[in-house]
């Protein structure tokens, strides 16, 4: 609830997102990255970090040796942009189905986007529901291109 108090909905153009990458804290199952393709937006939530909330971060989602942050555009529900970063792979592994718990994750971050939209609480959306955007994604992974670091 602290997060979401800084947060707000956001949508990224030109990117999608890909489970391209294992985590061992996941159970070695893939999970999320953003890749660009033309055409797509991928919707989310950008939340305002101080330093010490920004390093904490850093740290969960391995930067810099896992993910790295790049800056990107996002767009506001009222239209305007603003400039922001996003974590994404340094590394490319082949796709793995995701855990339950991290399903669960994915499941509570669409609900944070709905819910900041609109500001009527959703319910969650099922394990199912998530799992049809997981295999979409990877169905097109062959046709993004991962940056190597």
């Amino acid at each position: 609830d602290y997060l979401l108090a800084k947060s707000f909905p956001c949508t990224l153009e030109g990117y999608t997102r890909a489970y391209g990458t294992i985590s061992q804290t996941w159970g070695g199952a893939s999970v999320a990255t953003m890749v660009p393709q033309e055409g797509a937006r991928a919707f989310g939530y950008a939340c305002k970090l101080n330093p010490e909330e920004l390093e904490i971060l850093n740290g969960y989602e391995g930067y810099p040796s896992w993910y790295r942050r790049d800056k990107v555009d996002l767009k506001h529900p009222d239209g305007t942009i603003v400039q922001g970063e996003v974590y994404i792979t340094n590394t490319y592994e082949p796709y793995k189905d995701p855990c339950a718990e991290y399903l669960t994750a994915c499941q509570k971050t669409e609900k944070a986007y709905y819910d900041l939209q609109t500001g009527i609480d959703h319910p969650y959306t099922s394990h199912e529901e998530v799992k049809i955007t997981v295999k979409r994604a990877y169905d097109l992974e062959e046709t993004f291109v991962y940056p190597r670091s």
